[in-house]
């Protein structure tokens, strides 16, 4: 007959609970099992794994892996930034061309063949299997069919979007992810604590059911498990993860990769597919440390971590920034040098066009310039043009022409002085190149003390929504260093 280990321990009257299978082999090894997650090693998301640690031992009650558990708990880091730390702005390259692509040739085919998907909800018709559970989440939260204030969706792929919403990722879902995000809206709304998710932060999974991803996440600014084939949509941005964002969220620097042309489905599968890059570290070095930290204790029973913690060139000074490391430490201001002040008050007079050569609409943000007319709202101040006005849910708002004399028209915003490149030129020849902060600013700023050894920078300017944004950086070892201080 069938023979099982469990007829075989109860014949021999072994223990099954208590007992400790022995094989007699050449090499005998033993195992530790231990669970961690990987918002307690620095990163924004909740991804619990197990990992067993396996080592060579005669000795059956060698306790080896308690010592590289004890170190495992004690590497764990809190979490400094949210996950909106990890997200890239929408001028992003990787973002720019994403959205290019939706809006070229194969994206409009493949806008067309949704329009030639069968209702959502006929079931009789499509035999979709996750319209019963869009119905049953509805009903059990209270939501009628047709509240759909987020995308607004019908058939023949008939939308009618909030204006943050990205329309060229939108056009390209089916009917369950749009109604999907709709859902969860809505249930945001009437949790007990009810947010808006075109201003809070969220992230939702719409590769999954309905009735199985969560609307909400149990910690604030933690995303959930980043899982291959999956997409998160993050609302307040209007679009859906960037494989690039991902890999940051595993703690993976992408910019040291030697990536290809690999598209945002295979990025994204690979961030999915990996494993927790500080985790990883940390379960090496536990597991290279264990033995050490075991001799320690057999030696002194009182021996504690905090006697071996890391440390790094910083923590003589806990981080803090040394005068000495600036490129203006022991030198004395020049004679020609100028106020600051007066110099960002000679950019004054460029504010109406910095406005009007900002990004003024959703389809602007990553770096396009809608040459359609720019409608205004008279009470919330909401900009739109007029192509996505047409496509956009604005009913709520009362819209009209943002100049009548014709500044904000289809033309004065892509030419001449008004043009976003062009302002940029102008806006980078005003600017002073380089500041430096004043005898009294150690004493203004919190924790600015050796700051007034660095110069600041002129390192970026960039085009955001109803303005422009200048980022001056101090860096240390004369920019060989890292950056201590940021000025926007």
């Amino acid at each position: 007959g069938e023979i099982t280990l469990y007829s075989l321990c109860e014949k021999h009257d072994i223990d099954m609970e208590n007992d400790t299978l022995v094989f007699d082999k050449k090499y005998r090894y033993k195992t530790h099992l231990c669970k961690v997650t990987t918002k307690k090693y620095g990163l924004p998301q909740t991804r619990e794994r197990r990992y067993l640690f396996v080592w060579r031992s005669e000795d059956p009650d060698d306790d080896l892996g308690e010592y590289m558990e004890e170190i495992l708990h004690h590497l764990e880091a809190p979490i400094v930034h949210s996950i909106a730390g990890f997200f890239l702005p929408p001028t992003h390259d990787s973002i720019r061309s994403m959205r290019e692509a939706l809006r070229s040739g194969p994206g409009q085919i493949l806008a067309r063949e949704r329009a030639r998907d069968p209702d959502f909800w006929d079931y009789a018709k499509n035999r979709n299997k996750d319209a019963p559970r869009h119905m049953r989440f509805r009903r059990d939260t209270g939501i009628e069919e047709r509240s759909r204030w987020l995308t607004g969706w019908d058939t023949m792929n008939r939308q009618e979007l909030a204006p943050s919403l990205m329309p060229e990722y939108f056009d390209k879902w089916n009917s369950r992810r749009l109604d999907m995000i709709d859902c969860f809206g809505i249930a945001a709304h009437r949790d007990a604590t009810g947010r808006d998710p075109l201003h809070h932060l969220f992230t939702w999974d719409i590769s999954q059911n309905v009735t199985r991803a969560p609307f909400r996440d149990a910690d604030l600014g933690v995303t959930g498990c980043i899982t291959p084939a999956g997409e998160l949509c993050v609302p307040h941005l209007g679009r859906s993860m960037m494989g690039f964002e991902k890999l940051m969220l595993q703690g993976i620097p992408w910019s040291r990769l030697k990536l290809g042309n690999e598209s945002e489905v295979q990025l994204s599968d690979l961030a999915g597919n990996a494993m927790s890059l500080p985790v990883v570290l940390a379960m090496e070095l536990a597991a290279l440390t264990a033995k050490q930290l075991r001799r320690e204790r057999l030696a002194n029973g009182k021996y504690s971590l905090a006697n071996a913690a890391l440390t790094s060139k910083y923590d003589d000074k806990e981080g803090r920034v040394l005068a000495e490391r600036g490129d203006l430490y022991e030198t004395k201001p020049c004679g020609d040098e100028s106020n600051a002040v007066d110099e960002f008050k000679a950019a004054l007079g460029l504010a109406d066009d910095a406005y009007t050569s900002s990004a003024l609409c959703t389809c602007e943000t990553s770096g396009q310039t809608s040459r359609a007319c720019i409608l205004e709202c008279s009470g919330c101040g909401l900009s739109i043009c007029q192509d996505c006005a047409d496509r956009c849910r604005t009913c709520s708002h009362d819209l009209h022409e943002k100049d009548k004399k014709g500044s904000m028209g289809p033309t004065s915003r892509t030419s001449g002085e008004k043009d976003p490149r062009m302002f940029e030129r102008r806006l980078r020849q005003t600017l002073p190149a380089t500041l430096r902060l004043g005898s009294q600013a150690e004493e203004l700023l919190k924790d600015g003390e050796g700051l007034e050894a660095y110069s600041f920078k002129l390192q970026q300017v960039e085009r955001r929504e109803g303005r422009w944004e200048v980022i001056y950086g101090a860096i240390e070892d004369f920019g060989n260093g890292r950056q201590v201080a940021e000025l926007r």
